[in-house]
């Protein structure tokens, strides 16, 4: 591929796959494209340090480029005509988000360009699954990208009986660990203007259990883009509708919407201490008895066991580390 020539062609950024085509947004235009023959593809860049090496833990695995783009990617494309092309080139990424997958060994890519991750947690009739909002913090935090949280579905939570109390303990045990949280409902607009605020000027990728409500939400604070979402059941939950990830121009920013995540487990950190994607336990990983080899269960001398039992790190945020430790490969 001619380099020289590719620098002159239009740049655009990828916001949904259908299979083998593309859809690039190029200058407010969308534009259907299939990936040249001989695309160029360079690797991911190495250059951002990774949250084991500011703390003197082993080096992260490099992370190569998929083979091809995903929604977020900025890619150079040669046009045919006024509504279709050919991607040409995709440009290095500044970071990416995977996950594993039955369907692809190397890890499935959900987005790439993020600014930041939007990590949906839902009330209602049952107990709010903390331990799934701690593993998508957890993706955040071990890519080095900043996370915020949205309790969805909030005007449930009084409507089946939840003891508010707790779900309000545990919105400020996030707080006070740098989290902002924000209890939103679709339905009676609680938080919309907290939600909005946090997207501004950003690129956005959303995270949750299918049927959590991310897609009702974004119809609620846009309603002009009637995204399409099933009835709930008639335990107030939702079904997942989105069947690819997109992305969504928003003012000077974008969201992505992805599927729903009926279980996470993370891809490319096989080599990291799992306390580095809690942030409040990285200052004590390194300082274990057996350092950043320690995997905090029964070994002696576990600085992170320590300020469990100080106080000093929540119970229940300790566990999730543990049960995200036994998935890892």
């Amino acid at each position: 591929m001619n380099t020289d020539l590719n620098r002159t062609r239009p740049m655009g950024v990828v916001y949904r796959r259908n299979i083998s085509v593309f859809l690039v947004r190029l200058e407010e235009k969308t534009i259907s494209c299939r990936l040249a023959p001989d695309c160029a593809n360079p690797a991911v860049p190495a250059n951002r340090p990774s949250i084991a090496g500011r703390h003197g833990g082993k080096s992260r695995k490099e992370l190569r480029a998929a083979p091809e783009p995903v929604v977020g990617d900025r890619v150079r494309i040669e046009r045919i005509d006024s509504e279709t092309g050919w991607i040409t080139e995709l440009l290095p990424r500044r970071n990416q988000i995977s996950r594993r997958a039955s369907d692809a060994p190397s890890g499935k890519i959900l987005a790439a360009n993020i600014d930041q991750v939007l990590a949906f947690c839902a009330l209602g009739r049952f107990e709010p699954e903390w331990h799934q909002l701690d593993r998508f913090l957890a993706l955040a935090e071990l890519e080095g990208i900043p996370a915020a949280i949205i309790l969805s579905k909030a005007d449930l939570l009084q409507e089946y009986g939840r003891q508010a109390d707790a779900v309000s303990a545990e919105a400020d045990a996030y707080r006070r660990i740098g989290y902002p949280v924000v209890a939103a409902s679709a339905r009676t607009g609680l938080g919309a203007d907290e939600a909005r605020s946090l997207l501004r000027g950003k690129t956005t990728l959303l995270l949750g259990k299918s049927g959590v409500g991310k897609t009702s939400l974004l119809n609620a604070l846009f309603p002009d883009w009637r995204l399409r979402v099933a009835e709930t059941s008639r335990f107030g939950e939702g079904r997942c509708t989105t069947s690819n990830a997109e992305l969504h121009p928003v003012g000077d920013g974008a969201v992505v919407d992805t599927p729903g995540i009926r279980r996470l487990a993370l891809w490319g950190a096989e080599d990291l201490n799992p306390a580095f994607g809690f942030r409040e336990m990285q200052p004590f990983v390194g300082l274990c008895r057996f350092g950043v080899d320690c995997r905090h269960t029964e070994e002696p001398g576990c600085a992170v066991r320590r300020a469990v039992e100080a106080g000093r790190i929540g119970a229940r945020r300790f566990r999730s580390m543990l049960h995200l430790a036994e998935d890892r490969p």
